[in-house]
């Protein structure tokens, strides 16, 4: 066997190929996204994303996983947060466990919200930086796996942009079927509407036979 070195791919080369797997993702699984969806998606593809998407197999990878596993939910949650999900499970695993852990915390749910607001916003960046360390996390890819979790979930978006956000915020996560709000919060993990949880879309049926 003969090894062949070949040149890093250039940062235009990489954006070709994950506009054109982002693309046929969509095309797909029959989506349209808004212009708040795909700002949101960029800015953290421009913060983070950008820097572990380097190679053609890195690429395929990410999106053979969204793809492959998205059907299985569809439109029961938010697309470019099962994106971001997708990318946590494909490449921290250790950070994806830590989440299914801290659901309470994350969507601010139990007595776990009270207890957290006691420590300032700067505490809990600390903490947060620990437990991705913990979880595995490079010490080069920590911010920028805390700038992925950011965008996902409130408390982590809290302390990391040190804005305290009230219960209006939460409701519009519940709205949008983010990841962030506890009655979407497992199906992201289940690749399905879980056994104890009602489709949306079976809700909307029954709505409309009662009209």
């Amino acid at each position: 066997q003969v090894r062949l070195d070949l040149p890093r791919m250039r940062t235009s080369q990489s954006d070709v190929l994950v506009n054109a797997a982002f693309d046929a993702v969509i095309n797909s699984s029959d989506l349209e996204l808004d212009q708040s969806a795909l700002q949101r998606m960029g800015r953290v593809y421009q913060e983070h994303l950008r820097d572990r998407l380097t190679t053609p197999r890195s690429i395929n990878r990410f999106f053979g996983q969204v793809d492959a596993f998205y059907a299985s939910v569809g439109k029961e949650v938010d697309f470019v947060d099962f994106v971001l999900i997708t990318w946590i499970r494909t490449f921290e695993p250790g950070t994806y466990e830590l989440v299914q852990h801290l659901k309470n915390e994350l969507t601010g749910t139990g007595i776990s919200r009270l207890v957290r607001n006691r420590l300032s916003h700067a505490e809990q960046l600390t903490e947060w930086r620990e437990r991705l360390s913990a979880a595995g996390v490079d010490k080069a890819n920590t911010e920028g796996v805390l700038t992925v979790l950011s965008s996902l979930f409130i408390p982590v978006k809290s302390a990391h942009e040190n804005i305290t956000f009230g219960n209006t915020y939460y409701a519009s996560l519940s709205q949008d079927r983010r990841v962030g709000h506890a009655d979407y919060f497992d199906r992201y993990f289940t690749f399905g509407v879980p056994s104890e949880d009602i489709a949306d879309s079976d809700v909307a049926r029954g709505l409309a036979r009662l009209v």
